[in-house]
């Protein structure tokens, strides 16, 4: 079992570490998110709904946690860390439990050039996701890729920035709280 450490860019100081997973583990956890992706497709709108908005509610409950994650791998100060990465991504908690719904409906599409035919665009969740963000705003970037996933009825598989591995390791204890 290896771990990977995380450094205070800005005292080099080691902030903690995550233990890291094996090549070999990964085919494991791709057939578990397909299977968790089963049942979280097959659920609905409002379901996914009332999951995030709970999301929503543990991140604002933890915003001084992650700030002070934030400062400590990224070497932002609180403030910034705050005002640039944890408000704006649990603004985008708030939209996409909030819009999905409307977001996912099905649309009428234009059927050029054949006039007189009807065509419509369908959604539909496609499998598992793989998310991989960049260290620089670690929070933001993941909710970025994870909540619309996550909205739209797809699993997620997080691979954090080996350079902010503790934030990756608190968004998913979040997520699962």
């Amino acid at each position: 079992m290896e771990k990977l450490d995380s450094f205070n860019p800005r005292t080099g100081g080691l902030i903690g570490s995550v233990v890291t997973t094996e090549p070999e583990e990964i085919p494991g956890l791709v057939e578990q998110s397909r299977a968790a992706f089963n049942q979280w497709s097959a659920t609905g709108h409002d379901e996914r709904r009332r999951h995030l908005k709970a999301f929503k509610r543990v991140l604002l409950d933890n915003v001084d946690r992650l700030a002070e994650m934030l400062h400590e791998e990224t070497g932002k100060d609180r403030a910034d860390a705050c005002i640039g990465d944890v408000t704006p991504a649990i603004s985008l908690v708030d939209y996409y439990a909030r819009k999905a719904e409307k977001l996912l409906r099905p649309r009428r599409a234009a059927t050029r050039p054949m006039f007189m035919t009807r065509g419509w665009t369908e959604y539909h969740p496609r499998g598992v996701v793989a998310v991989i963000p960049a260290y620089t705003f670690p929070l933001l970037l993941t909710m970025i890729s994870v909540v619309p996933a996550l909205a739209a009825g797809c699993s997620v598989i997080l691979k954090p920035s080996e350079l902010t591995p503790l934030t990756g390791q608190l968004i998913g204890d979040l997520f699962h709280e």
